[in-house]
């Protein structure tokens, strides 16, 4: 189902896109910014933070709740970097640690902007976006084509997203990802994720960072720190505990990394994937809410993902598309994606797109439960 949103305070039609499966899982995805505004399970949670309309989405998403991000998700120290020679410099919009820095894509990124409907699938259960990002946009070179799939297996909790680009001009760093935070006790529980959400990340390093949220460069190994989720599952505040003065979690206020994924997932599997017999045997991510049973598993082609315990949220409950306040810890971000920076640090998987190449990633989410009784949606 598609149906109009409002339009965007310069005049652009949004539109919200209603994939829907026979298990009774629903997604609702917004044209402005490409934006996953709601996943609902069977039993009618929503699982995702989101915002109650779209000026909201418009003049109040500081969190990026729900939207793909680019054209480089995460950050680039100071706004610069090299590339064949050339020093080019983009919008720096935010000062973690008083040290500028771009941050998801710049002032007016791929999240502030209106994608168009390109393909819907025969059976309703699929949406394919583009985005044309011209030559220069926020400092950014070549002109760039963006391509979103977001896909519902027909019979079970599996959403997948699917990311392609093409760049004509000149070649450019690209680092796309989904910015949605999830509480799987759902979105108007208001329980906080720290504690009540169980995590086993597979990877084996992590990125440290600097005071400004920047990757030094290190890959450091995980074990024997608070971000070993890799040897056991934990929940974030059991794990931090046992290291109350570690300053890579002072430096953030908490957890804000990127972790070193140990296997990423072969494209084409995860693209034909539509239950769990059919995708491979370890996902890079498992979660599991203490109080529902519910359970996310994630698998993905990128080499990293960045764990964003939300602890910055602070959405006022007037805004909330569930009238409940988002505060600290409330959503748990995972941002499959390549290492922060990456443009800048040799050592670190290349993000650089050249004219003739074409992107390509997919992660997907799977959501188990309980076994519920469907309600009408």
């Amino acid at each position: 189902m598609q149906q109009q949103w409002g339009t965007t305070s310069g005049g652009e039609a949004v539109q919200l896109v209603t994939l829907r499966n026979a298990t009774g899982w629903r997604a609702e995805v917004l044209t402005y910014g490409a934006t996953l505004a709601r996943l609902v399970a069977p039993d009618a949670d929503d699982l995702v933070l989101g915002l109650r309309d779209l000026r909201a989405y418009e003049r109040e998403n500081e969190p990026y709740l729900g939207a793909v991000v680019g054209r480089v998700g995460n950050r680039i120290a100071n706004g610069t970097f090299t590339l064949n020679g050339k020093l080019y410099k983009l919008v720096t919009n935010n000062n973690s640690g008083g040290i500028p820095c771009h941050l998801h894509g710049g002032t007016r990124g791929f999240d502030k902007r209106c994608w168009e409907i390109v393909e819907r699938g025969a059976e309703g259960r699929d949406v394919k976006l583009h985005l044309h990002s011209p030559d220069g946009e926020e400092g950014y070179p070549g002109a760039l084509d963006v391509w979103v799939t977001y896909s519902l297996a027909p019979s079970c909790g599996l959403l997948r997203v699917h990311y392609e680009a093409t760049v004509q001009g000149s070649p450019t760093p690209v680092n796309l990802t989904n910015h949605s935070y999830f509480n799987l006790a759902g979105e108007a529980s208001g329980t906080a994720v720290l504690p009540t959400h169980t995590l086993l990340v597979r990877a084996s390093y992590f990125t440290p960072v600097d005071k400004g949220m920047i990757p030094t460069g290190e890959i450091r190994p995980v074990a024997g720190s608070p971000f070993d989720f890799c040897s056991a599952a934990h929940t974030m505040a059991e794990l931090a505990a046992k290291y109350p003065t570690c300053p890579q979690l002072a430096a953030a206020n908490g957890y804000d990394h990127n972790f070193v994924l140990d296997h990423p997932a072969d494209e084409a599997a995860l693209l034909r994937a539509e239950c769990r017999d059919a995708l491979p045997q370890l996902p890079a991510i498992s979660v599991k809410e203490s109080t529902t049973g519910r359970e996310l598993h994630v698998w993905t082609t990128q080499p990293g993902v960045q764990v964003y315990a939300g602890n910055f949220l602070d959405v006022p409950a007037a805004i909330t598309k569930s009238g409940r306040s988002y505060g600290a810890h409330t959503g748990l971000a995972l941002e499959t994606q390549h290492f922060p920076d990456s443009v800048n640090h040799p050592n670190f998987p290349s993000t650089i797109l050249n004219p003739g190449e074409r992107f390509s990633s997919t992660t997907v989410f799977l959501f188990e439960q309980p076994q519920v009784t469907a309600v009408k949606q």
